[in-house]
Parts: structure tokens; sequence; C-alpha cells
């Protein structure tokens, strides 16, 4: 069996996997992976920071597709003719036991799979069982794992780990100190350098013991000797439990030799001062981090019997110390790249926001929490000014968000008071009433704030109430409309009765053809409509009056002008004028006089009614010609008679 994890192409797949991660996956800023082969495997594991959260599906799927696009896989498999599987692990940071596993076959071009959670119970609550129960399907091995084989896999401080489970196990808590003291210890060897170092992977050797027992052992007889039997198997017991002991004691680093965990720890330890004496990036700060994570992880694996084991302890606790410092950036720059991932494209929806605006609080409080003594405090206050900045903008767009709707609200509720004047309207006021209201709502609507979410929703809106509006406009300008004219009708009207009653029927005729032409034009579906609807028939026969006047108006002056003719002007004889369909002639006083004169005072002989039967005659004439009766009246106004053209002669009364 062979372990491995310092070789090159180990160390670059680790780098290609963690930059993969990273291009995809932003969240995972502050993820480690590590690398080892084992029995013909390559396991792969992936530790994440609690607050992370995690696709397993995305995650494995990001991890596969990077490793069968790694050229460095196959320069791995020449090194490990033997390499046949891939092993995925997913655990927490302060886990012991990872909670998700994915396998597949190197060069399977098959698709994957869904990931698998690990079980809490039984024989795969244990990596190291998973472990064993996998690789003994993979190498098609039919016996079950040995008690003592499996015990040795399990985590222990105190005497190491089988090297897949140092590989699963997590660093030590952190030190719960304050963390006021130096950010780095000072005092490294010289000899440490910025490079990796072999001692840079999980394990740097593998020791496998395998124990079997020889089926060649003498067979005793159990009748005849059981007491010689059983002291020959507790021999054989004691004698491998010797071998297996003694030979895991001598296989853990830094018993033997030179250190080479500690070296390297060392080493990681002084890449992360120069990480952060180099710049003060948010990025340093994380290379910094996992720098130490490294270096503690290797300490970790140096067994309490070793001679380097104070030394470690020495240096775990300093480091632990500047973990913690170091990591309220890493789990600030996380967040960060979480709030700036989740804000991409929007608008998003007020609860979304919110959980953004909580993000950058929760980077904000992060960076408050590092010491004003820490050497990368001036980079959290530039950092904190920089979120805080970010934070400002999204407390800008959740202002503007509750804004926007509360557009869309006071909007919606406009609308049905709208909506309600609307079905009840009926006269140009309430119409009146209806569009302002409807205006109001587009007003509101056109507040709302470009970039939201509720513009969508407001244009929609819009959409749905313009056409209300312009319905409530053309209601009002029919309404306006239909209410002026029935006012011009009106008046028209009032005007042809007065230019009856002075028999100006010309004028008479005039006005109530206007009124008809007004009421006529007043659209249908108006108030005013209705109303106007009686008065056509009546409109109509008044100005069919008002013509028939106009006709004998006109048939009636070309006979007074007749009359005017006999009646002569010096002496006037007789005043004529009209009277209703009529013509009254009066006999003037001087007619008179010359009458009594020519005849005697008597009022009615035949000498009198000889003289006069020349104007007799003209009057009777004039009213044949024109067919317009013509009353005389004498000078003192009594009633001489009316003649009636139709019978052609003078009657007391027409009939």
């Amino acid at each position: 069996m062979t372990a491995t994890s310092q070789v090159p192409e180990l160390l670059r797949i680790e780098h290609a996997l963690k930059q993969h991660l990273l291009a995809t996956l932003p969240e995972s800023v502050g993820w480690s992976v590590r690398c080892l082969v084992r029995q013909g495997m390559l396991i792969v594991l992936v530790q994440h920071p609690v607050s992370s959260p995690v696709d397993q599906r995305q995650v494995f799927g990001v991890l596969e597709a990077g490793l069968r696009r790694s050229p460095d896989l196959g320069l791995l498999g020449g090194r490990s003719p033997d390499l046949h599987a891939i092993r995925l692990y997913l655990r927490q940071a302060g886990q012991r036991e990872p909670y998700g596993f994915y396998r597949f076959a190197w060069g399977a071009a098959t698709p994957p799979p869904p990931p698998s959670s690990i079980p809490s119970s039984g024989l795969a609550a244990s990596p190291a069982t998973t472990f064993l129960a996998a690789t003994a399907a993979t190498t098609g091995a039919a016996h079950a794992a040995d008690p003592a084989t499996d015990a040795d896999l399990e985590p222990d401080a105190d005497r190491g780990a089988d090297p897949t489970n140092r590989f699963l196990a997590t660093r030590p808590p952190q030190v719960s100190a304050e963390t006021n003291a130096a950010s780095f210890p000072l005092g490294l060897p010289a000899a440490a350098t910025n490079s990796h170092t072999p001692s840079r992977t999980m394990v740097n050797t593998v020791v496998d013991v395998e124990v079997s027992e020889s089926r060649a052992v003498r067979q005793w007889s159990l009748a005849s000797h059981p007491a010689a039997r059983f002291g020959v198997a507790a021999g054989i017991a004691a004698g491998l439990m010797f071998l297996v002991g003694g030979g895991y004691v001598l296989s853990r680093p830094c018993v033997v030799g030179r250190c080479v965990p500690l070296e390297s720890a060392q080493s990681y330890a002084l890449d992360a001062a120069g990480k952060l004496e180099e710049g003060n990036t948010a990025q340093d700060v994380v290379s910094a981090y996992e720098a130490l994570t490294e270096a503690s992880y290797l300490l970790n694996r140096i067994p309490s019997w070793s001679g380097y084991y104070d030394t470690a302890q020495t240096l775990l606790t300093a480091y632990t110390v500047d973990i913690q410092k170091l990591e309220r950036v890493v789990e600030a720059q996380r967040l960060a790249m979480d709030a700036a991932v989740q804000s991409q494209n929007p608008p998003h929806p007020i609860t979304v926001w919110r959980e953004i605006q909580q993000t950058w609080q929760g980077a904000i409080a992060q960076l408050a929490k590092v010491p004003a003594d820490s050497p990368i405090y001036d980079l959290a206050q530039r950092k904190r000014a920089e979120y805080e900045s970010n934070l400002a903008q999204i407390d800008q767009r959740i202002r503007r968000e509750v804004e926007a709707q509360e557009w869309i609200t006071v909007a919606r509720k406009t609308a049905q008071t709208a909506e309600a004047r609307q079905g009840v309207a009926t006269t140009l006021g309430t119409w009146q009433q209806t569009r302002a209201t409807w205006q109001t709502v587009i007003d509101y609507l056109k507040k709302i704030p470009t970039g939201t979410m509720a513009h969508a929703e407001g244009q929609q809106l819009l959409e749905l109430y313009q056409p209300q509006l312009l319905t409530a406009e053309e209601r009002v300008r029919q309404e306006e409309a239909g209410s002026q004219r029935f006012s011009l009708a009106a008046a028209a009207a009032a005007a042809a009765q007065d230019a009856e009653r002075r028999d100006q029927w010309n004028e008479a005729a005039a006005q109530w053809q206007q009124a008809l032409v007004e009421v006529q034009q007043i659209q249908d579906g108006s108030t005013a409509y209705d109303q106007a609807q009686p008065l056509i028939s009546s409109y109509q026969m008044a100005l069919n009056n008002a013509q028939n006047n106009v006709q004998v108006s006109t048939v009636m002056q070309a006979a007074l002008t007749d009359m005017a003719a006999i009646c002569g002007t010096n002496p006037r004889l007789c005043q004529a004028e009209r009277a209703g369909d009529r013509i009254r002639v009066r006999l003037t006083e001087a007619y008179e006089r010359a009458l009594v004169a020519a005849t005697g005072a008597t009022p009615v002989s035949t000498a009198r009614l000889d003289q006069m039967n020349p104007m007799l005659r003209a009057i009777a004439t004039i009213s044949e010609t024109h067919t317009i009766p013509a009353a005389l009246y004498e000078a003192n106004g009594t009633l001489f008679g009316i003649y009636d053209p139709r019978i052609g002669g003078y009657v007391a009364e027409l009939e």
C-alpha cells in the first residue's frame, strides 16, 4: 500500500481546484482543498466555514469537472500506476467528520450520480470505516476490516491517526483568549523558506503495518492439550500486539529524525507574515489565513510522544490566536462576496435587499471586532469604510423600493375609488370627478422610481389604468359638449319666443332653426342627450309655425304697401296695420268729415255708402289679391265690416 501527498502534481491539483472553486463559486473564499493518494485512490477534502451555504451537488460537480480537465491528474497517474478512482469529501470547519461524499472512477465517461450524504450512525458514520468499506469494494477484497485496524483509523491526538483519517481531521478548536498578543510569533528558524516543502501535504510518509496469521500453525488436539493450546494462542496474541504497537509508534511523524511537519508549519507561518507585510489587501489576509491554517494542521499531527510536541503546541497556540485575528477579515470578505453576488442583476424584491443589507452589516460587524493593535487594523478600517459605503447604497435601494411600493399601494387604492365613481357617474360634474381621480392614479404610478422591483408592476398598472382615464376623458368631453349645446339651444329658443312676441317672424324662425340644430347635435350617451330628445319635436313645431308666419308676413307686408297707396297721404283717408292674420284699416277723422260734408250727418245711408264705395272696392281688391282678410273700422273704432276673400264680401265677423 502507498500513500503520498507531497508530490508536485498534488500541490498543483490542490491549487487548480481552489482557483476553479473561486472562479465558479464566489462564496468559496476561505475554503481549503487537500489532496492525498492512497491505495490507488485520489482523495480530495474540501473544508469550508460553518456559515457558508453549500450545494453538495454543485460543489462535487465543480470538483469533478476541474479534475477531469486537469493535466496534472494524468501526470499523477503516471507516477501512481494503480490510480483508478477519486473520492471527494465535504467537511465543515471545526468538525472531525465529513458530511458529504462522492466518488467516481478516473477516466469514466458516465455522468456523475447525485452526491450522497454520510449518515450519522452505522459503519458509514466514521470517515475511516467509510474509507475502508469503499476501498474493499474497489479492490475486490472479500474480508471484513480488522477491528484493530479500524481503531487505528479513528482520530486520536495522543497516538496519531491513519493517513486517511488524519487527512479528514480538522484543525483543533480555536483558542478563545484575548487576541491582543503579537500577531505572529517571532524567532522563526532561518532555514524556513517561502516555498512549499514536502510536508506541505497531508502526510509525509505512511507506514502500513500488515498483520497476518500463519495458516501453518501446528494443530493441537483439543481433547488432550486444551491448556497448551490456550497458552500458545495467548503468546501469539501478545507478540502481535507488541509488534503492531511498536511499529505504529515509530511510524508517527517527528518521532525519529527530523520533524518535517514542524519545519513546514514554520515555513507556512513565515509565508503568512510575508503576505501581511507585502500588501494590505483582503486577498493577502485570505492567503495568510490559509497558510496559518495549514501550519496549524501540520502541528496538530505531531504526536504527544514526539520530542517536538511541546514546541509544536506552543506554536499551535500562537497560530490559533493569529488565525482568530485574521478569521474576522476572512469572514468579512466572504460575506462581502456573498452580498456582492446576491446584488447582481437588480432589481430585487425588498426581502432580498434586506438579506443583502444584513450580509453587509455582518461583514462590517466582523471588521469592527479587529483590535487596534492588529497588523491588519488599517486594512480592516479601509474595508469597513468601503463596506459601509456599499451598505449605504443598499439602504438607499431599500428606501427606493419601499417608496415605490408605497406608490403602488396608494395607486391601487385610488384606482378602486375611481372605479367606484365611474360606476355611478351620470352628470358632467361626476364625470369630471372620475377623470380627476384616474389622473391622480396615473400621476402616482409615474412617480415610481426606475430601477426598482415595483417599477415593472407600475408599468403594468399604467397599461391597465390608462384606458380608464381615456374613457373618463371622452365622457367628460361628451358631457361638456352636450351641456354646452343644450344651453345654446335653450338660449336660441328664448330669443325666438321674444321675436315672436314682437312679430319678428324671420328672426324667430332663425332662432328656432338654431335651437333645433343644437339639440339634434347632442351626442348619444351623454346626460344632455336624454334631456334634449323631447325638445326636438317642440322646436320643430315652433320652427314650422315661425316659417309659416314668415310667409304670412311677406304677403302681409305687400298688402300693407298696397293699403298705404289707397289711404293716401294728404289728406290721409285711412291707416292700415297688421293685426294677426288680417289687415286692420281705420278711417281717419278727416275722411269722416269729408263724408259728412258730402252726404250729411247720417252715419248709415245709401249716399254714404255710395261715397265710400271706391275705398271699399279698393280694400276688397287688395284683400283678394293677397288672400288676407281686411277689417274696416270707423274713425271712432267701430267695426264697419270684415272683407273675407274666401267669400268675396264683407261680413260682420269671420267664421
